[in-house]
């Protein structure tokens, strides 16, 4: 069969002769070389000219293949002039209706789409609107067809590195509108006989699968088309035809770089090359096929986003939506045999060789997700419900179940599930908030089997019919067991959490129900079937049921009866089809029977037993719950997650039956925890990220939230030796279970805790009275109150920039911008700013810093003893000159881990002591081993506080705080009367606060911090090198780190916007991270001490691909 441009190769063109072309047909002069751009059949070039005033401007010379019929560029420029004056009718109709609705102006940026300009020749010889634009050429003996078009600015979609999903959504809406443009235009020669008309793509195929050379993929994408075309045969009359663009793929999109995101925005469309008469879904299915190339996100995300969005401007009928991926699988086999085509018969085509990977990597993508799960995606994004084989899917297993209510139960464990099973059935939790997976209690076979019986345990409790059966050690003919206990369908499982990739979510939903038997436990064939596949490696078996057209049952976990179980052989209800098996070594799940249904089979594309969330309910709607399988209701082993689904998806499908949603009364809607917060928590207490995870567990140095997914914490210091330690847990759990009560009672922990604390201070320091308050806050205020009464003093002063707590007292030397941009200009009068050391962005950064620095303190001590008088003492004699305190922290954590310059602290030190004023270490952030050389971050300057706070990772996240000073100035508290705090050094927190300090020291986690913390360091100082216009300075050193975000390099030019928008994208790829500084630019890096070299070169290598995918595309 004969396509029309089928074995045409890519006219030889020099930039020489393009130039020359340029001038002579079209009047331009070159200013630099013409600059070739990637074609398969046509010669393109990029043009740059001046016009008349000066103006740089470009076009693309457009050199048609010697084949290309007049009639075939005329086509083109007439869909060019039909589209110019859509958009126009668009933006007009856009700006009316945003004059009254203010909504309406963010979606006039989605109609301003520039389209390339067709430029009239000089030597077309016709003024008709169908020459004009086109010139002729004898290029090399051969003639040619010449256009000239304005080329469209900007960068094509296809490389920018990461699409996001609101980006997706654009496309589709792009789609949607040129669907909507071209919907009345007509020309004569529209009815083309493209090899890219998806109507004849099996034609295609079948034509050119022979230039194929492997086998094996020859095979693969026959198949893949002919599967395809069993479902597009049919649909095929009922497909709406007009004239459509045909190849709005990526690579003929165009987009500018967001300034603060970095994400694409869609500003333009070229390459009419392909417009012709098509079916309207090809318009969309098009576009969605090249995107799948990436996989920046997975492959159903990406459909669903882009079938939204042009549904959302241009509704899709059944018939299109059932057709989708169909003609997307297919427009896929064409991409890869026609590029292997071309390559044959034009092999020096660079532009080939590049496509032809991408092609079968997009194949490969496209074949693994079946027709049937991409249907059913689809048809819950436009609003449609579950296909006919869905629905009767499970009105089989209704059916079935029916059958069981009036039989003896389960005919596939008639042994174990009767009549009365529904009061002996458990479900295990193994999902995100279980209590039975603390400690980390999911990461082994060993721990999951405890669960598993734990649950065994608890039920037997619950029924005295099987106080003494044990679920998990039954044998043989013994096994009579009334306690059976399942795995949840539809949970969201932790097991699944840190498998894999942690850029991606896991596969966490569970798409069957597994009951947790003895081996050799005998298993049933459930109804008459045919057998469709045995692994026997695998344990796993398919069934076809015979009295449903398409419906599967796929059971896995147990030995096949041998020799009488094989593909094809008919199975009656009832007989024996094997026993559950031993589990695979590194199988996490002890010995069970899993049970999935699936209502389509899905011969190419795998099955699998788990799936993300946001694909959870395609896969949940096409394997239904397979609880009537055992004679249960579904609610019975239906885990509320997947009710939460269901449900949800019920909104949209008006007409799906109410049988087949049962939501629980604990049921909540999406972002209720973040609704339930706004409604009764300030919005001043604010909360990290634009679109938060609920976060809901935490281990080591990871969290994990209610989707099962893992992020990797970088930002949290609280949590110093890891999040859930079992020896905080079990220190709570135990002192709670023995008394707490307030610090005026006499217990053991309070002065053991304390002698802990003052063990870890310099000997000889003097520094061995300890406080025990409840939060850095109370701490602060409680030294500035110490220092006050002690010198009598009121006057404090502090760094610019610095944070110390929010009591009105710590709050008063807090003045950092991004906490309160008013904080320095609102300051009282007793407290005396002076400027923060900052190395990068200070007004000194030389070898002398750390002296220009302390000048300032020098100056502000001297200015305050100088004074007549103070205005506002603490007490006593107004005469009393001089500041009571100096406060800073030895490593400046909320400007951004700013390192204070050698001989700073030392010096600032002596000036006030000097003056008689006492010097407060805020230990807060730093303290605890976290800078790595030494315990405290004051030993790293060779001074000694008069005065220590400390708190956050005292109590590993449980509220404890303590302050550490002299007994001398402890002592003179006495003058304000004693101290006292409810809950500061009650037993709980003193037996936290004593396990957190005793794990820091026998974990080593001070080594660990200067050890990894240098390769982290050494790793973020190349990513600096690598991204000068990105990444300004490397602030800190152990692990309290800053990576300074700036818009410009030259200027320094805070990037606040960019920063926020890198930890939005780390958050997608896996990572929690927050920004700090006076601009909020400066990526704060301080995790769990536990934190491991893995653990830093994936949030190095996360942060370096978030700036390369923000960097200009070259």
């Amino acid at each position: 069969m004969v396509f029309e441009f089928v074995n045409l190769t890519c006219p030889v063109i020099t930039p020489s002769q393009a130039s020359q072309l340029a001038h002579e047909l079209f009047g331009i002069s070159c200013i630099e070389e013409p600059k070739s751009l990637g074609s398969c059949q046509d010669a393109n070039f990029r043009i740059r000219c001046h016009n008349e005033s000066g103006t740089r401007l470009s076009y693309v010379l457009k050199v048609a293949n010697k084949s290309t019929p007049q009639p075939a560029l005329d086509l083109e420029n007439k869909a060019l002039l039909q589209m110019q004056a859509f958009f126009k009718s668009q933006v007009k109709s856009e700006v009316l209706a945003a004059a009254t609705d203010e909504d309406s102006k963010q979606v006039i940026t989605t109609f301003q789409v520039p389209l390339p300009q067709a430029c009239s020749s000089w030597n077309s010889g016709d003024d008709s609107a169908s020459e004009k634009y086109i010139a002729t050429s004898i290029i090399d003996g051969v003639s040619h067809h010449i256009r000239l078009l304005s080329y469209v600015e900007g960068t094509v979609l296809s490389d920018f590195l990461h699409v996001g999903v609101e980006q997706l959504r654009e496309v589709g809406k792009t789609a949607a509108m040129f669907a909507q443009g071209l919907s009345y235009f007509h020309h004569p020669s529209s009815v083309r006989k493209m090899q890219w008309d998806a109507r004849i793509s099996q034609q295609v195929v079948k034509a050119l699968s022979s230039s194929v050379v492997d086998e094996t993929l020859r095979e693969q994408v026959t198949n893949l088309c002919e599967s395809a075309w069993e479902c597009i045969s049919p649909l095929a009359p009922h497909l709406r035809t007009q004239v459509i663009h045909g190849d709005l793929a990526h690579y003929n999109l165009v987009a500018e770089r967001d300034p603060v995101t970095a994400a694409p925005r869609l500003s333009g469309a070229i390459d009419f090359g392909d417009v012709g008469e098509g079916w309207v879904v090809a318009e969309l299915t098009t576009a969605l096929t090249a995107l799948l190339e990436r996989d920046t996100v997975p492959v159903l995300d990406q459909a669903v986003a882009v079938v939204a969005g042009f549904h959302s401007r241009f509704p899709l009928t059944e018939a299109e939506v059932e057709a989708i991926w169909p003609l997307v699988s297919a427009r896929a086999c064409v991409l890869c045999v026609s590029m292997c085509h071309q390559i044959k018969i034009d092999p020096d085509n660079p532009y080939n060789v590049e496509e032809e990977a991408r092609d079968w990597q997009l194949f490969e993508r496209v074949r693994s997700i079946h027709f049937a799960v991409a249907e059913e995606a689809f048809r819950w994004a436009v609003g449609l419900p579950p296909s006919k084989a869905v629905l009767g899917a499970q009105a089989w297993l209704r059916h079935y179940l029916q059958g069981c209510s009036t039989g003896a139960g389960s005919r596939m464990l008639p042994s174990l599930l009767t009549a009365d099973v529904k009061a002996a059935v458990t479900l295990v939790d193994l999902g995100v908030l279980s209590p039975a997976l603390s400690d980390g209690a999911w990461l082994t076979p060993e721990d999951i089997k405890v669960a598993v019986e734990s649950a065994a345990a608890a039920s037997s409790t619950d029924s005295p019919k099987s106080q003494q059966l044990k679920l998990l050690s039954c044998q043989g003919a013994e096994n009579h067991q009334k306690h059976v206990v399942l795995g949840a369908y539809g949970e969201v499982r932790l097991i699944n959490a840190l498998s894999g990739d942690c850029h991606r979510a896991p596969s966490c939903v569970n798409l069957g129900v597994e009951v947790f038997l003895p081996e050799g436990t005998a298993v049933h064939v459930p109804a008459d079937c045919v057998v469709t596949a045995v692994h026997a490696e695998a344990g796993a078996i398919s069934l076809s049921v015979e009295d449903s057209t398409q419906l599967e049952i796929r059971l896995s976990g147990i030995h096949a009866s041998v020799g009488s179980v094989a593909a094809g052989l008919k199975i009656q209800a009832g007989a024996i089809l094997g026993n559950v098996r031993q589990p695979s070594p590194g199988e996490l799940l002890p010995s069970h029977l899993r049970l999935q249904v699936v209502a389509v089979p899905c011969h190419h594309a795998a099955v699998p037993c788990s799936c993300p969330v946001s694909a959870s309910l395609a896969w949940i709607i096409m394997c239904p719950n397979p609880a009537p399988l055992l004679g249960l209701e579904a609610s019975t082993v239906q885990h509320i997650h997947s009710l939460h689904l269901l449900s949800a998806a019920a909104l949209k499908m008006k007409s799906w039956s109410k049988d087949d949603i049962t939501p629980g009364d604990d049921l909540k809607p999406v972002g209720d925890a973040l609704m339930s917060r706004y409604q009764s928590v300030p919005r001043v207490q604010e909360h990290y990220f634009r679109h938060p995870p609920q976060i809901e567990r935490g281990w080591g140095a990871h969290l994990f939230d209610t989707e099962g997914r893992a992020y990797l914490d970088v930002v949290n210091n609280v949590a110093v030796i890891g999040h859930s330690h079992p020896a905080v847990t079990e220190a709570a759990t135990s002192q709670l279970k023995l008394l707490n009560t307030n610090s005026r009672f006499v217990y053991e922990k309070l002065g053991s805790f304390a002698q802990q604390i003052v063990a870890t201070m310099p000997p000889g320091s003097g520094l061995d009275q300890v406080f025990l308050v409840n939060s850095g806050s109370e701490a602060t205020d409680l030294a500035m109150r110490l220092a006050r009464t002690y010198t009598g003093r009121r006057d404090v002063i502090c760094l610019e920039g610095a944070y110390h707590g929010i009591t009105t007292a710590s709050d008063e030397v807090s003045t950092t911008l991004n906490d309160n941009p008013r904080s320095r200009e609102t300051r009282p009068p007793w407290i005396h700013l002076v400027p923060m050391p900052n190395m990068y962005r200070g007004a000194w950064t030389g070898d002398d810093a750390g002296s220009r620095y302390a000048d300032k303190v020098r100056d502000k001590v001297q200015e305050l003893q100088s004074a007549d008088k103070l205005a506002h003492p603490w007490y006593g004699e107004p005469s009393n000159r001089g500041p009571a305190a100096f406060i800073a922290e030895p490593l400046s954590g909320n400007a951004g881990g700013v390192e204070l310059p050698p001989g700073y602290l030392s010096q600032a030190y002596a000036a006030v002591r000097a003056a008689g004023g006492v010097c407060i270490a805020d230990e807060v952030q730093v303290g605890y081993g976290r800078l790595g050389g030494t315990f405290w971050g004051f030993m790293e300057h060779g001074v000694t506080p008069d005065i220590l706070t400390m708190a956050k990772a005292a109590g590993n996240g449980y509220p404890l705080g303590f302050v550490v000073t002299t007994k001398a100035i402890a002592e003179a508290m006495a003058l304000d009367g004693s101290f006292f705090s409810s809950a500061g050094g009650g037993p709980v927190s003193c037996a936290v606060g004593s396990a957190v300090l005793s794990t820091v020291i026998k974990e080593e986690l001070q080594a660990n911090a200067e050890k990894v913390g240098a390769h982290l360091r050494t790793r973020l100082l190349e990513l600096a090198k690598a991204h000068p216009q990105s990444v300004g300075f490397i602030h800190g050193h152990g692990l309290y780190m800053g990576v300074e975000i700036v818009e410009d390099a030259a200027s320094k030019r805070p990037g606040t916007a960019q920063a926020r928008a890198i930890n939005d994208r780390l958050l997608e790829l896996g990572v929690v991270c927050h920004a700090t500084g006076d601009y909020s630019n400066v990526l704060k890096v301080k995790p769990p001490l536990c934190f491991s070299r893995e653990n830093a070169d994936f949030f190095v290598d996360t942060l370096d691909l978030v700036l390369t995918e923000r960097e200009p595309c070259l």
